[in-house]
């Protein structure tokens, strides 16, 4: 297939290197508002570089698009590539809330469209093998996850991080990894949540914390952040011992321990670990599958549906 780009930042020139090693994808145009001039020059006749999302979304050749902007563009551009007659991927979160994100579900599936939230963390290796080990009941019932995603960053109030018209927060940017993280190895959605965050002068989140509760009774502690850095860390707890997962958002290596016992699983991802999730999408697509087989539709809304939960808990106090 050939690829288009919806912004060309930090994020876009990793997947791009990841693309690079799927023989049937090309990267044929960029869109880009704010540093078009910079991307031509560097891309100079490679590929086309458009001043804008239109043009891009009007060009023929163009069949699939990862949007790669700010959060509180997500669902805007999302729409307008479908409505192109575009395949999407979106960068997590997928919309703001969850109304948003049924609209985009509903005219990607109306418009026989694949559409897919960018969640790379899902597809990694030593994610799905952890994964799998729980499912086999390797350390028995889980009864309990931590996992914390937090970094120190040095921002200004105008930086997306920290910009309600960005949709800053730390629950937008890394929140949902954690979250995500514990409902994929627990495999079911929490029924109970308690959230509570430090709150800027503009009711941005720079740090929070998130308990849920999952109806097998297991419990999920969370927290994430912008404005701290934490180990990046998760351990699932089971009956039968425990799962100790560093940097499990892109993780490629997990410890397995029983009593004194210890296994030491390894699996590196390839490139810059964005290759697995673009790989699965163009197996999906090319089967004629309209989501992602690992974290699909009803994965993005049941997502969309906490997180806008947590949001009005901390926000809000309801």
């Amino acid at each position: 297939m050939k690829w288009g780009f919806f912004s060309y930042g930090l994020i876009a020139p990793k997947i791009h290197e990841s693309l690079k090693l799927i023989e049937t994808e090309e990267v044929v145009a960029v869109a880009s508002r704010s540093n078009h001039h910079e991307l031509t020059q560097m891309f100079k006749n490679e590929i086309t570089v458009y001043d804008n999302y239109e043009s891009l979304c009007a060009d023929p050749s163009i069949e699939i698009i990862y949007i790669s902007s700010t959060h509180n563009f997500h669902y805007e551009h999302t729409m307008m590539c479908l409505r192109a007659g575009k395949h999407v991927i979106c960068e997590k979160p997928l919309s703001l809330n969850p109304t948003q994100t049924k609209e985009m579900i509903q005219l990607a599936q109306s418009s026989d469209l694949f559409l897919m939230e960018a969640l790379w963390m899902a597809y990694l290796p030593a994610v799905a093998e952890c994964k799998k080990r729980i499912d086999a009941g390797e350390i028995g019932e889980i009864k309990m996850i931590t996992a914390n995603f937090s970094f120190d960053g040095i921002f200004d109030e105008s930086h997306r991080c920290l910009n309600p018209q960005l949709a800053g927060g730390g629950i937008y940017d890394v929140g949902v990894y954690p979250l995500a993280f514990a409902n994929m190895m627990i495999g079911d959605i929490p029924d109970a949540v308690q959230s509570m965050a430090q709150l800027t002068d503009q009711a941005v989140d720079v740090v929070a914390s998130m308990q849920v509760q999952y109806p097998s009774g297991a419990i999920a502690q969370l927290f994430c952040g912008v404005q701290l850095e934490s180990e990046h860390q998760a351990i699932i707890y089971g009956t039968e011992g425990r799962i100790i997962f560093p940097r499990f958002w892109k993780g490629e290596s997990f410890t397995i321990v029983k009593h004194d016992d210890e296994q030491q699983v390894e699996l590196p991802y390839t490139s810059t670990g964005y290759y697995h999730e673009l790989l699965h999408a163009c197996q999906q697509i090319s089967k004629g599958h309209l989501e992602s087989g690992v974290f699909g539709w009803s994965d993005s809304i049941n997502q969309a549906l906490i997180v806008d939960q947590i949001l009005t808990q901390i926000k809000y106090g309801k």
